[in-house]
């Protein structure tokens, strides 16, 4: 079985770049991980979360211009015969995403934007609902131009982000979460504490998204959220976040084992109905930048397998 090497992502660290990931390809199936065979070569090689190299875009197509955003599809179509595209918008390191995720996706459209290194701009930029209905406008005419499909649109639809791309994901989940089938937030979302000294979290920064959970746990959409164990300085860590959330399904973490080929080590999870979370260990910079490869197994493990089907809410994989 042919071994397609290591494969690359790039992400953004609060004012800085950092470029991450890597993959395994198995000719004739989709890409397959080994953390346990990778990692401890690609350290002894000086390979890390936040610097390994760029080895293209795969069986996708270079980027090009879907209104504000980037957009990347497969160089085979990959829609339906009716013109319905599977899409993730992805907000904050659109760069590093694409290297893992041409790696395993097969039909999904990414389209990536970065407005900044926190996440002000990206909340600002989508206050105004509008902002994200003229976006998917133009994601829609770029798939009718790409595909000349006349009748293209947007079959399934997931929002992702990493770090301060959680900005804009909060404010259009709490204007579209009707529209929204799949949430990813990737060790990104951040809320505010209450005023006082009990340290308690804000829940209204994170309204929408509380509520989008208690939707996916009955089956009504799907949320994966992804944290580590950094400590921000004066406002909630991802951690506490994810705590908040299982807490206000009313659910309880189990021990849960596992590495990333990037080196960061599952210790936690929840799962319930289309709700997921994942703890990982780690509190430096390179445990942050090894999120962003998530989403391209939350591709591969979730939204294919069930939106090839037809289905919306994807079960989660055997462990």
């Amino acid at each position: 079985m042919r071994v397609v090497f290591l494969h690359a992502l790039r992400a953004f660290v609060v004012g800085a770049i950092a470029i991450v990931t890597t993959g395994v390809a198995h000719s004739g199936d989709r890409a397959r991980r080994e953390p346990s065979a990778l990692t401890p070569s690609l350290r002894a090689r000086g390979y890390n979360a936040c610097f390994v190299p760029d080895n293209g875009f795969g069986s996708y197509s270079g980027w090009e211009r879907a209104g504000r955003g980037w957009m990347i599809l497969p160089r085979d179509g990959g829609g339906n015969a009716d013109g319905g595209y599977d899409v993730v918008i992805h907000f904050h390191g659109h760069e590093a995403v694409r290297h893992a995720f041409v790696e395993v996706a097969e039909r999904t459209v990414l389209v990536g934007i970065d407005l900044g290194s926190t996440s002000a701009p990206y909340d600002h930029a989508f206050a105004n609902p509008e902002t994200f209905t003229r976006l998917l406008d133009d994601v829609t005419l770029a798939l009718v131009r790409k595909s000349d499909h006349p009748n293209a649109h947007i079959r399934h639809l997931a929002l992702s982000s990493w770090s301060a791309g959680a900005g804009a994901v909060r404010r259009i989940v709490s204007y579209f979460a009707g529209r929204i089938d799949a949430v990813i937030l990737l060790d990104s979302l951040h809320s505010d504490y209450e005023p006082g000294p009990r340290r308690r979290i804000s829940l209204a920064p994170i309204a929408g998204v509380a509520a989008y959970a208690e939707r996916a746990v009955r089956g009504d959409g799907m949320l994966f959220l992804s944290h580590s164990q950094i400590v921000p300085p004066g406002y909630p860590s991802t951690t506490e976040i994810a705590d908040q959330l299982i807490a206000e399904v009313g659910g309880t973490r189990t021990p849960r084992q596992g590495m990333t080929p990037l080196g960061a080590e599952l210790v936690s999870g929840f799962d319930r109905g289309g709700m997921h979370v994942r703890g990982y260990l780690g509190a430096d910079k390179a445990a942050h930048c090894a999120h962003v490869e998530l989403l391209a197994e939350v591709v591969r493990d979730y939204l294919e397998p069930a939106w090839s089907m037809g289905d919306v809410v994807p079960p989660a994989p055997d462990r």
